[in-house]
């Protein structure tokens, strides 16, 4: 009955922590449009980082609550799960056209770079000397990640595409803006705020109570159910895009989001405390850049992620949860 209630609440403020992110970023968007603010600064802040707002939320509560694993999983898991699993399914469903050009030539390489960034900085015992016993991210780490962050965020601005991208996405609500007041508008944004806050602290506690009870590790659990559940915002905003031909929000959406969730995420994390990796975390960041560089090559070959990129891409998040399963009963 107890692991009943702890998967129960589990889902509940999963479900609440990601409403909260979408009222959020509507209650925002609606207060910039009033404020006369840009179609691009809004998309580039509020779009971006509310789909990475579940991801962000339960790393500080998991990173506070001395759970690094959980936060290094989360992460690294939700990327894997935003390419192989919610571009995966999407191509199956509906060709996506990789446009415009340049996403596979400089867009998709950010998020191999960050991964390999990701993987130097927290593997101390391969890169600093072998008297080195620990693989950390310190705050010099942390400060580092960011620093890429804002390299990152100095391209996107300099990319009038982008902007187009994310304006694409802002339009659609317009009409639902301008019939709300600012009062409205500011519940919104504070309603929004404390579901994000009590759902990630609702999602925390119970992944941490359930890997205990399950007796599995609290990575494993970051890996898989917190991360496809913090990576439901994004499946919504790609599976919408697809689904009114806007391909470049669909693409756009994932690149901007893995970039985000290393760079933004982790260096804000690592910076306020330090994150322990686990020998077998080696692994799962190596796939993590196993599955972008793949995504980098359907590109460049296919120009397209069809039916056929799909299924690879699919297939390859079914096998890596088959390996995490077999690890944990190994261990």
């Amino acid at each position: 009955m107890e692991l009943f209630w702890i998967i129960f609440i589990f889902f509940l403020g999963l479900a609440i922590l990601i409403k909260g992110a979408d009222v959020f970023v509507d209650g925002s968007a609606g207060i910039a449009r009033r404020l006369k603010i840009s179609d691009f600064f809004i998309g580039i802040t509020l779009v971006a980082i509310g789909t990475s707002l579940p991801e962000l939320i339960v790393s500080l509560f998991a990173g506070f609550s001395n759970s690094g694993e959980l936060v290094i999983g989360n992460i690294v898991g939700s990327n894997i799960a935003n390419i192989a699993l919610v571009l995966g399914i999407s191509g199956i469903i509906k060709s996506i056209k990789i446009q415009p050009a340049s996403l596979i030539k400089r867009e998709i390489p950010f998020i191999i770079l960050s991964g390999i960034v990701l993987f130097i900085l927290g593997f101390d015992q391969i890169f600093q000397n072998h008297h080195v016993t620990f693989n950390r991210l310190s705050m010099g780490d942390g400060l580092i990640l960011l620093a890429f962050f804002v390299i990152f965020l100095v391209y996107i601005f300099g990319n009038f595409k982008s902007s187009q991208v994310m304006e694409a996405e802002i339009e659609e609500k317009e009409k639902t803006y301008s019939k709300e007041t600012i009062l409205q508008l500011t519940t919104k944004i504070a309603g929004g705020l404390l579901a994000v806050i009590g759902g990630g602290k609702l999602v925390v506690d119970n992944a941490i109570s359930l890997a205990g009870l399950l007796g599995i590790s609290q990575s494993a659990i970051g890996l898989t159910i917190v991360a496809m559940g913090t990576s439901l915002p994004e499946a919504v905003t790609t599976i919408m895009a697809i689904r009114k031909n806007k391909t470049e929000i669909a693409i756009g959406n994932i690149i901007g989001s893995n970039t985000m969730n290393i760079f933004f995420i982790l260096g804000i994390i690592a910076t306020l405390t330090p994150l322990e990796l686990s020998p077998t975390m080696m692994m799962d960041i190596t796939t993590m850049i196993a599955i972008s560089i793949l995504l980098f090559i359907i590109g460049y070959v296919r120009k397209e992620i069809d039916r056929f990129s799909g299924i690879i891409l699919f297939s390859s998040y079914i096998i890596y949860l088959l390996f995490i399963s077999l690890r944990e009963i190994q261990m």
